[in-house]
């Protein structure tokens, strides 16, 4: 879309100037980005500024809760914020649940103390980002269903087509949780926990 300003169909509160060449180091991109080009003089060309969607965060992973819920340290020095992650598509087993820890301790193996690459999708009903994860180059909601340490969320399985085919190949080889005879779903399990 192109701008006739640098304020045109921007928000406010996420408005940040940006010249076009690649940036480093742990920060965050708002999820719009008001770009154009420089020139040469270091002036900005304000007559090409356009908007475009923009949804990376690089964060320091520095907490894991289970197998498919981290905490994550977003932003530059100084303006840190602590960010609850749910990683899409899957679903761990409960940490009280069998290969719960196991499945916990995969992501920490995965995540904990790396530099994470988040493609935030959506706020949970517990106000946790739900969004697409990779630590050291590998996609963390395929980690760890290939480990068989993570069910495909069904809601989420369509948006995430790769990953029934994995659930399968583990199930084939009894990986993970599905060395059990009869594995529980962790949704099954906190449903009968939790009984509404």
């Amino acid at each position: 879309t192109v701008a006739s300003s640098p304020q045109a169909r921007v928000p406010q509160e996420a408005r940040i100037v940006a010249p076009l060449w690649p940036f480093s180091g742990p920060f965050e991109l708002n999820r719009w980005c008001t770009c154009g080009r420089v020139e040469r003089s270091g002036r900005a060309a304000p007559q090409t500024w356009i908007s475009v969607p923009v949804t990376t965060l690089l964060c320091l992973v520095i907490a894991i809760s289970d197998g498919d819920t981290l905490t994550a340290r977003c932003n530059q020095a100084g303006a840190y914020r602590r960010v609850t992650v749910r990683v899409a598509a899957i679903d761990a087993p409960e940490t009280k649940q069998a290969f719960g820890l196991r499945s916990k301790q995969n992501l920490a193996r995965l995540c904990l103390k790396q530099q994470a690459k988040l493609q935030p999708l959506q706020k949970d009903d517990y106000g946790r980002t739900v969004a697409n994860v990779r630590c050291s180059g590998q996609d963390v909601a395929t980690a760890q269903v290939s480990a068989g340490l993570a069910w495909v969320y069904t809601p989420y399985a369509k948006q995430h087509p790769q990953l029934q085919p994995l659930q399968q190949r583990a199930q084939a080889r009894q990986a993970g949780l599905w060395s059990q005879k009869r594995p529980q779903a962790p949704w099954t399990y906190r449903h009968r926990q939790h009984p509404r």
